[in-house]
């Protein structure tokens, strides 16, 4: 299912998988506000520096989902 192979990638990446990543692709992926909050989580560690497009269009993550991203963002999310 695209929910699992989304924890699939969130797991490597987390782990230091792929730091020269510019563009993560996660559209259609059946992300829901709990996804958001897992991807959060890999944001919010993961070392990568050279990410510049994160694409989430068609998932439903909602506003919960939303704010919990943007503060892994404010939190320093993909800086070097």
């Amino acid at each position: 299912t695209p929910y699992f192979s989304f924890l699939s990638s969130a797991d490597a990446l987390k782990s230091g998988g792929m730091p020269n990543l510019q563009k993560l692709s996660l559209d259609s992926c059946a992300i829901g506000p709990s996804g958001a909050a897992v991807l959060a989580d890999v944001l919010a560690c993961w070392r990568a520096p050279h990410l510049s497009t994160l694409l989430l269009q068609n998932n439903a993550i909602g506003d919960v989902g939303l704010e919990t991203l943007a503060a892994a963002f404010r939190g320093g999310a993909c800086e070097a």
